[in-house]
Order: C-alpha cells, then sequence, then structure tokens
C-alpha cells in the first residue's frame, strides 16, 4: 500500500509539511483557488478547505493554480 494512499496520511503530511510527500501527490485549497505540495512552505489551510490530487495536472484541470511559493 502508498504511504499517501489515504487523506488522513495525506492530510498528516500536509500538516507536518512532510518533505517526502512532495512528488506523492498535492492539494489544493478551495478558498484561495491555489494548489501545493505537501512539503511547501505556505501555512497551512484548514482542512474542511482542502482537496487532494494525485498530481498538479490533476489539479490544473479541476481549476487551481500552482502555489507561488512552491
Amino acid at each position: 500500500m502508498e504511504k499517501y494512499a489515504t487523506e488522513s496520511a495525506r492530510w498528516s503530511a500536509v500538516w507536518n509539511r512532510d518533505p517526502g510527500a512532495s512528488d506523492a501527490f498535492v492539494y489544493a485549497v478551495d478558498t484561495t483557488g491555489v494548489y501545493c505540495r505537501p512539503g511547501g512552505s505556505s501555512r497551512p489551510p484548514k482542512r474542511r478547505n482542502v482537496r487532494f490530487f494525485n498530481d498538479a495536472r490533476a489539479a490544473e484541470r479541476a481549476g487551481f493554480r500552482p502555489c507561488k511559493r512552491c
């Protein structure tokens, strides 16, 4: 099983800014319209506003733009 296969594992990676998760998935924030890598330096968002994607392309297809910090 993949280390970041569940939403709770992904959320934990985002909250802890796990740099090892940066190639595993991206997360997007509904309130800002931005997606970011889990190890990014941006402030962690509220969990209720987060959506997870397997890659940046999927997040962009859903209408999100890349984080300027990442």
